[in-house]
């Protein structure tokens, strides 16, 4: 019976993770398996989860300091975060470098959208994200920042209640907001 309920919750588990955003390291091996003769080295990597993030909380519960007090609402707000970096050690030119196709097929498929796309000449960043589906298919539960340059390929997760977090963090930087919508626009 215990061998059973094991398996169970093994099976479970593996389900629930792979309902979940993909890791760092997923990615790049996806990077590397679209795009030939692309080949990167680790080189940072910090992942911080629903623990880590509640021990980072209870720190900063201790400072008291009014200032703080948004920043750490925005803390709150945020329940998985997974930042790493990667030397490139080779790449196909760079101003030919573009979004293999199938990997955005493959974000499709699980609910990710498209944000932001910029291929310039030998900088490339693009910005994925998720929402809750269900009742709130607009609530914003996963960002994803993919960003490569001739040296270096940055990889960006977050997860949480991405709206709320969005919404405060345009409210403290107004102006900042309207000059980036008037320079998209």
């Amino acid at each position: 019976m215990r061998t059973a309920r094991f398996a169970l919750c093994a099976a479970v588990l593996a389900l629930a993770a792979c309902a979940g955003p993909p890791s760092a390291e997923e990615v790049r091996g996806e990077i590397e398996r679209q795009i030939p003769g692309a080949r990167f080295e680790r080189e940072e990597h910090l992942r911080l989860g629903r623990f880590s993030l509640g021990l980072v909380r209870w720190l900063a519960s201790f400072d008291h300091d009014k200032e703080d007090e948004k920043d750490r609402a925005l803390l709150y707000a945020i329940s998985g975060v997974e930042v790493a970096t990667y030397k490139v050690r080779s790449l196909p030119s760079p101003e030919t470098l573009h979004l293999p196709e199938g990997f955005e097929r493959r974000l499709r498929e699980h609910g990710w959208k498209t944000l932001v796309r910029n291929e310039e000449k030998s900088d490339h960043a693009w910005i994925f994200y998720r929402g809750a589906g269900g009742a709130h298919p607009e609530v914003i539960r996963d960002l994803y920042i993919v960003s490569l340059d001739a040296s270096e390929l940055a990889l960006v997760r977050v997860s949480g209640n991405l709206d709320k977090l969005m919404a405060e963090a345009m409210a403290q930087e107004p102006k900042k907001v309207a000059r980036i919508a008037k320079s998209e626009g």
